[in-house]
């Protein structure tokens, strides 16, 4: 049992040992896809736990059968402001900004299809378990037509190679976990009925074992030259998202 919950409105904190629990989708409506206050949410429990010296590693997971649609590019429309917009821009940014910032280990466990920023986010954490029946997709081109978001533009090809990552972000491509597996994209595959009982067990006992001071050091030295990159990545996508999004809408923006 969970030593502690907190339920915020779009995501539920546990404490487990030595691992903090996040798990997002708490309102199921668009079926875990993340809004403006999804992102402050994350952002802000994020940096929180960095600072915690209670905490070794963070284990990311969906609510539901989804572990996230993307984002709630409806709700956003619908307020129809250029102000909206361009703070969903701002929020967007900090959030992913928060994920590949963060100097402790992140641990995601994709519980069901990832699509659009989903995708994006999960491959900008540590380690990646996906459930056997998930998939990866970011559908920017023939749905909405958005744009590449969560670094991708960066993380795709440096994950996967240039062709890969341009049948991803270009031709809509999904990725089933088993591809995902194969180009060690994911460390692990799991099935969901023996999650409860096989995997996480097994994520709180290695969590436990593991040297704070130790993993980060590693973590920092793997991610130092990526920093910048990620950070240009990260800029330039919120950028041609918000000028995208302002001529769907038929806003100006300021950008």
């Amino acid at each position: 049992m969970p030593e502690s919950a907190i339920r915020i409105p779009h995501i539920r904190v546990e404490n487990l040992g030595t691992i903090r629990k996040i798990t997002t989708g708490q309102l199921q409506r668009h079926n875990g896809a993340f809004n403006v206050q999804t992102f402050r949410e994350l952002s802000a429990c994020l940096a929180v736990t960095d600072r915690d010296p209670a905490v070794h590693a963070v284990v990311l997971i969906g609510a539901g059968e989804w572990f996230c649609s993307g984002l709630a590019y409806g709700d956003l429309l619908e307020a129809g402001t250029l102000g909206a917009v361009e703070a969903f821009g701002r929020e967007l940014t900090n959030v992913v900004r928060s994920f590949y910032k963060f100097s402790k280990l992140i641990i995601c466990v994709v519980n069901g299809p990832a699509v659009g920023i989903g995708a994006s986010i999960a491959l900008l954490c540590d380690v990646i378990f996906m459930e056997k029946k998930a998939y990866l997709q970011t559908p920017l081109v023939s749905e909405l037509g958005t744009a590449a978001v969560g670094c991708s533009s960066y993380t795709f090809p440096r994950l996967m190679g240039y062709q890969k990552a341009s049948q991803m972000l270009l031709l809509n491509y999904r990725m089933t976990a088993d591809e995902a597996h194969q180009q060690s994209i994911v460390a692990e595959l799991y099935d969901s009925a023996t999650f409860e009982s096989t995997l996480w067990p097994k994520l709180v006992d290695l969590v436990g074992t593991l040297s704070m001071e130790t993993m980060q050091s590693i973590k920092q030295q793997i991610k130092r030259f990526d920093m910048d990159n990620l950070d240009r990545a990260n800029t330039r996508e919120a950028d041609a998202l918000v000028q995208r999004l302002n001529r769907i809408s038929g806003l100006k923006s300021k950008i």
